[in-house]
């Protein structure tokens, strides 16, 4: 890296916070650079992250029963929703802060830590509750034990935001990977010896504890005692934004497991909650390490509007360059997947999923407007473009619901579709970045997208001829193949992809 055109911005704390560096030219090849090493960094953690949890997915899948996995959701569905105060908004505001000082970094962490414990104790006397709630005796002790993440994920926020402000994303790689697979092997482990939901209950507490620990050793920093630091009172403002969108659209995104939970069944959402799950399991390979780097790039940029600009609109030709060939291939293919994946008892999920797969396929860069407004310090809109677009869609759930687990689905997507242009278009519209960025880096991965589709749904009826495997692997490499073809035929698509082979090579190529 290098560190001339990233100054420590602290003498108490050096390389706690890095400040944006100079708008010229060549600061801003650095910051390209450092995104693309970045970006390869995380999306290989997220790689390893996806085919360890589809490796479980398997695993559990034929180990446990969709009623256990319900159950689990259910649980979830609610104490999940604490889970979005444990960092009030703080690992945000650290990273957009244009200056970070030991003091401050030290103040959030107690407060994040006080706030994790604080929800602990919550869900402890929540528990009754819960059960209650959904008329099942048993969560009650399953959510104590669950009330352990909270602290786990409370005491290791700011060392997580600290490392993407420094976009020392290779360590956040080495941390993650670590978590996930100690709570997989320990769920794995849980259910072969017959244990049935505490298997879930291991994992999702054994991975937090885990992921915590990594990211203590790989940050090296450790936190002063509390005090009074000045800029905090401001930050705690913008994260108290950030905290309420999270708040109203982690509800809105969860009514419809509560809806089918407690109107249909656990039965009937475990297979709702699974298609929905390894459907998103794909898409935030992509787009969780795309929009980690991209919020620590544009955040450098914020007083620069061309190249913040310009930057955004890699960013969302980048996402739609990936997200899109996977979701047609999922969506196309989902019998072939799901039976391969979770096994023939899962067969339910597949009309399911393949309506999901509709909204998945825009929803990457429809909500990619939330990246630019907390990038901007723009939290207030941030927070109410937030509770529009939620009411939205939990008004299309309680429709959906009258029709099932599909209806619920099938709401989803109508209401996303129909918002997608006024949506980006209103949240934006003090931004330097418009709708028209949005259809211009989205026009030419669509069309590939659509001949790729075309290919795949011909080429249909190649399970029944070679088998379950065979056909996904053919149907990779054929649908890939008609992709990337139509990408060089298309008007600036050869030169599209050369610049993306260059900036690979580049970012492979420098220092770290």
């Amino acid at each position: 890296m290098n560190r001339s055109a990233y100054p420590s911005t602290t003498a108490d704390a050096p390389g706690t916070a890095c400040p944006p560096p100079a708008t010229g030219a060549d600061a801003y090849r650095v910051l390209q650079q450092r995104s693309t090493r970045g970006g390869l960094w995380t999306v290989t953690a997220e790689g390893l992250t996806f085919a360890i949890r589809l490796l479980s997915l398997a695993a559990l899948g034929r180990l446990l029963l969709p009623r256990e996995f319900g159950l689990m959701g259910m649980v979830v569905a609610l104490t999940g929703f604490a889970h979005l105060f444990k960092d009030l908004g703080l690992a945000d505001a650290t990273i957009q802060r244009e200056r970070l000082t030991d003091a401050q970094a030290s103040t959030l962490f107690w407060i994040n830590a006080a706030t994790g414990a604080a929800l602990s104790a919550l869900a402890v006397v929540c528990a009754p509750l819960i059960a209650g709630f959904y008329g099942e005796p048993s969560l009650r002790d399953i959510t104590v034990a669950l009330s352990a993440s909270f602290l786990f994920s409370g005491v290791s926020v700011q060392h997580q935001a600290l490392l993407r402000r420094q976009m020392k994303f290779g360590r956040l790689a080495v941390a993650r990977i670590g978590g996930v697979l100690a709570g997989v092997v320990v769920a794995v482990a849980l259910a072969w010896h017959g244990w049935g939901i505490w298997s879930l209950v291991g994992m999702h507490v054994c991975e937090p504890a885990c992921t915590a620990a990594g990211l203590w050793l790989a940050s090296g920093w450790r936190p002063r005692r509390m005090r009074r630091a000045a800029g905090v009172r401001e930050m705690l403002h913008f994260g108290a934004d950030v905290t309420g969108f999270n708040a109203i659209n982690y509800f809105a995104r969860n009514l419809d497991n509560i809806l089918i939970g407690r109107q249909i069944g656990p039965a009937q959402l475990g297979l709702y909650a699974r298609a929905y799950r390894l459907l998103l399991m794909p898409i935030l390979l992509l787009r969780t390490p795309l929009a980690s780097v991209c919020m620590s790039g544009l955040s450098t940029l914020q007083n620069s509007p061309a190249q913040f600009r310009e930057y955004f609109r890699a960013y969302l030709s980048l996402l739609a360059f990936l997200s899109f060939p996977v979701v047609v291939c999922l969506g196309i293919c989902a019998d072939t997947f799901i039976a391969l994946i979770l096994g023939p008892r899962w067969s339910g999920a597949v009309p399911i999923f393949r309506i999901l797969a509709c909204v998945a396929l825009i929803q990457p860069v429809a909500s990619s407007w939330g990246v630019v407004l907390v990038t901007l310090g723009q939290t207030r809109r941030y927070l109410m473009c937030g509770v529009v677009n939620s009411v939205l869609v939990m008004l299309g759930f309680l429709v959906g619901i009258r029709w099932g687990t599909t209806g619920v689905a099938f709401s989803y997507v109508v209401v996303n579709y129909a918002m997608l242009l006024p949506n980006f278009w209103w949240c934006t519209r003090s931004a330097p970045v418009s709708a028209g960025d949005l259809l211009r880096s989205v026009a030419r991965p669509a069309a590939a997208a659509l001949v790729m589709a075309c290919v795949l749904w011909w080429l249909r009826p190649l399970p029944d001829a070679c088998g379950l495997f065979a056909a996904l692997v053919l149907y990779v490499l054929a649908g890939g193949t008609a992709y990337l073809a139509t990408w060089a035929f298309l008007p600036g698509g050869k030169e599209h992809l050369e610049g993306l082979v260059r900036h690979l090579r580049a970012a492979c190529g420098g220092s770290s």
